[in-house]
């Protein structure tokens, strides 16, 4: 399987998820995951409400440039390169599923590059080059710049797990469209890529996070079949639910159903 292909195909849900949310879309050297930030999506850090990771990046001037001007085009090029840099630490710092970060999931040493899966961070880089949006940007007298760099959290996800076009879901219209999940009071922790598991049976795949069963209902990504479903457990960022949730996640597995987590309160570390 190609890194291109699985990028863009996960790309493809990064789109439709980011539709409903509203945003267009230094390494570090600790494992530990980083911290959910349920605040301002323009805090950086992983909004996991929002559905978005942001990273702040600057850029200083080149002192030997002939105006501010030509300096500034060279300094947000600086910024955007360590924004997308930023980006990609605090990537590998997230929950991925259960308790292990993404850093973790990808072998990385001291949780940062180099990893043992070097397609899977080859693919993450990819794709967060392709999918940042920068903005907020701040201009200094002096040419340097300062900016932020938005993408979706899906992108994430979506490098962990790429699906071929050839494993796109089946169509099935009595299959749910997404599974909603009440994991309130659970202790449950945030997670890019949580694994739902029931009775043998196990789904991990697109994922949102909502305050509430109100906020779930009224998200137009969950379709027109919607399956309530009550969480048992929580380990970090995976659910157990009960045994005879089974076959609505066969069908969630079957046709790439939506997941939609409510109640979770963790600070993702």
């Amino acid at each position: 399987m190609s890194a291109g292909r699985g990028t863009r195909a996960a790309l493809l849900v990064v789109a439709w998820l980011g539709a409903g949310a509203g945003f267009a879309g230094a390494l570090v050297g600790a494992a530990a995951p980083a911290a959910a930030r349920p605040g301002s999506a323009a805090t950086p850090g992983a909004d996991f409400l929002a559905g978005s990771l942001v990273a702040a990046g600057a850029g200083a001037p080149d002192m030997a440039a002939p105006s501010p001007s030509v300096a500034r085009v060279a300094a947000q090029r600086l910024a955007q390169k360590n924004a997308r840099r930023k980006l990609l630490a605090l990537a590998l710092g997230l929950r991925a599923s259960g308790k292990d970060s993404v850093a973790e999931r990808l072998g990385c040493s001291a949780g940062s590059p180099p990893c043992k899966d070097g397609a899977a961070l080859t693919r993450l880089e990819a794709a967060l080059a392709a999918e940042a949006v920068f903005e907020a940007s701040e201009y200094f007298s002096d040419g340097a710049v300062r900016l932020r760099a938005r993408v979706a959290l899906e992108v994430v996800r979506g490098a962990l797990d790429p699906r071929e076009a050839a494993d796109a879901p089946a169509l099935d219209d009595a299959a749910p469209t997404a599974l909603v999940v009440d994991a309130t009071g659970l202790g449950g922790e945030f997670g890019v890529a949580p694994t739902l598991r029931a009775g043998g049976t196990s789904w991990s795949g697109p994922v949102l996070y909502v305050a509430s069963a109100k906020a779930a209902a009224a998200d137009v990504r969950a379709g027109a079949r919607t399956v309530k479903l009550k969480a048992r457990a929580a380990t970090g960022a995976d659910l157990t639910l009960a045994d005879a949730a089974a076959e609505a996640l066969k069908l969630a597995r079957k046709t790439g159903a939506l997941v939609i987590i409510v109640g979770v309160k963790g600070a993702g570390k």
